[in-house]
């Protein structure tokens, strides 16, 4: 439920940021996201699931965009924008995940592929049933959601068969993810300072 309030409410901000009424930058949207849900439910604070959700979609925002647009052009946008999205939330969760379950499935990456489609499509019926629940009418949503959801589960239990990492010290995974975001800033900072520099004069 954390997780699903977020995409809600984040789901309302960007409308409101369409309209004009907020700012339209994404890191904007999450941060007052964060502050709302985290004052009208403090108890979430406390909740991997809330932890997690926030972490990932800081880690697209700031390492998957980027590395979005260092391949770009390079490999099919189809396949790109899941696989860039997928390795900026791995890096920014993988710290928590270590922490917390002792390891962690960098092939969860490679299945993120599959998994990032549904899961776009479980979140959107997910708020429609959330609306249709005000009114009692989210029960034909019930069978296709939990079908939906199985299916997302099956596909990570797979995932889950392939060998995972189990690093002695804990530590060391947050570092190689802050190393790795310092790499792809610096390359990302080269390559638009080169960009403004062969910009053409008007």
């Amino acid at each position: 439920m954390p997780s699903l309030n977020r995409a809600a409410l984040m789901y309302l901000l960007t409308v409101t940021a369409i309209l004009g009424a907020l700012p339209k930058r994404p890191m904007s949207i999450l941060a007052l996201s964060f502050l709302i849900q985290i004052v009208l439910t403090p108890q979430a604070g406390n909740s991997i699931s809330f932890i997690l959700s926030y972490l990932a979609l800081a880690g697209i925002f700031v390492i998957g965009q980027p590395l979005h647009s260092l391949a770009s052009g390079k490999v099919p946008d189809f396949i790109l924008q899941p696989f860039t999205a997928s390795i900026g939330a791995f890096m920014a969760t993988a710290g928590v995940t270590c922490f917390v379950f002792g390891k962690i499935a960098p092939f969860g990456v490679a299945a993120s592929l599959a998994l990032i489609p549904l899961t776009t499509l479980f979140m959107t019926g997910s708020m429609i049933w959330l609306l249709l629940d005000i009114f009692s009418l989210s029960g034909f949503l019930n069978l296709p959601l939990s079908l939906l959801y199985r299916l997302m589960e099956k596909i990570v239990s797979l995932s889950g068969s392939v060998p995972v990492f189990a690093p002695a010290n804990p530590a060391i995974i947050p570092a190689f993810s802050l190393i790795m975001l310092l790499l792809i800033a610096t390359l990302e900072y080269k390559r638009r300072r080169a960009l403004f520099r062969l910009q053409p004069f008007p």
